[in-house]
């Protein structure tokens, strides 16, 4: 592969997505009663202020932040719950337009996925020994 016309690599401090990380970090600065607004914000945009969906999704935001606020209570992870609470409240948005039936679905399917992805998965960490041998590569 060439990288050569590639001017940032994932994983790099620097790249777009470390920049957006690190913007959102003030995220969590922000008074819980502000950041409850501020979600409820998110949904009542996101369902074009459909109040009984509004509140349904924004209580899936709330519960996303509950979840992750959690973590460190709990001794599992130690990260800030704001900023990753935001990133989901977005994602979670263009789910609001589908039809209610299938809307409800993807917001469930999306808890679980946050269940998964930050209580379940974490607890898993594996270790993976792999050699790697090339000629371009000094052996020992």
């Amino acid at each position: 592969m060439d990288f050569s016309r590639r001017a940032r690599f994932p994983g790099e401090v620097g790249n777009p997505f470390d920049i957006l990380l690190h913007r959102i970090e003030v995220a969590e600065n922000i008074p819980g009663a502000v950041f409850a607004v501020i979600l409820m914000g998110i949904a009542a945009v996101s369902t074009r202020f459909n109040w009984p969906i509004m509140v349904g999704l924004g209580c899936f935001f709330l519960l996303d932040w509950l979840l992750l606020a959690l973590l460190p209570k709990l001794g599992i992870s130690f990260g800030p719950p704001k900023p990753p609470t935001l990133i989901l409240a977005l994602l979670r948005s263009p789910a609001a337009l589908l039809p209610l039936p299938l809307a409800a679905a993807a917001q469930v399917l999306g808890t679980l996925l946050v269940i998964y992805g930050f209580w379940i998965e974490t607890q898993r960490l594996q270790v993976t020994y792999q050699k790697l041998y090339s000629s371009k590569l000094k052996s020992k």
